[in-house]
């Protein structure tokens, strides 16, 4: 066991058997060893990022998700560009370093409308954006980048 977790922290790369075997064993060893490389990439910082779910309105059915467009059970909604701009400036005044704005895809959230919700939170100060909100084509995500978009 100790030359497959010395070979996933030198290579990050196992093979199939290596890896099942890992995931069989009892884990400590092998959490004390993702501690040990996380710790070495990205340290003990925490960093909080605020969150905006803004719609939960999806075209899709991916099987997978709780929102895909098929599940009759959810409560629909989607926030106004206002209401993600006041959620956003709240998050930025309390000291939030990170936006993220996440949702399903909502065909009312169209290339100009996001690009219009990405610059004006930008305008905010210094505060990083991140998109979570499905497939777009390279243009749309071109010009979210252009408008201020980080990730």
């Amino acid at each position: 066991m100790k030359n497959i977790l010395a070979k996933a922290k030198e290579t990050h790369s196992l093979g199939l058997s290596e890896i099942i075997k890992l995931l069989n064993s009892d884990g400590f060893e092998l959490y004390k060893v993702a501690d040990e490389v996380r710790k070495e990439y990205v340290g003990d910082d925490v960093h909080l990022r605020a969150l905006i779910e803004f719609t939960n309105i999806c075209k899709n059915t991916c099987k997978y998700c709780g929102i895909r467009s098929a599940n009759k059970n959810v409560n629909r909604y989607r926030l106004t560009k206002n209401e993600i701009l006041s959620i956003a400036k709240h998050g930025v005044d309390i000291g939030f370093k990170t936006i993220v704005l996440q949702g399903g895809e909502d065909s009312y959230f169209t290339k100009d409308v996001m690009c219009e919700i990405i610059s004006e939170i930008k305008s905010l100060g210094d505060v990083a954006l991140t998109l979570s909100i499905g497939e777009r084509s390279f243009e749309d995500y071109k010009a979210f980048k252009e408008a201020g978009a980080d990730r």
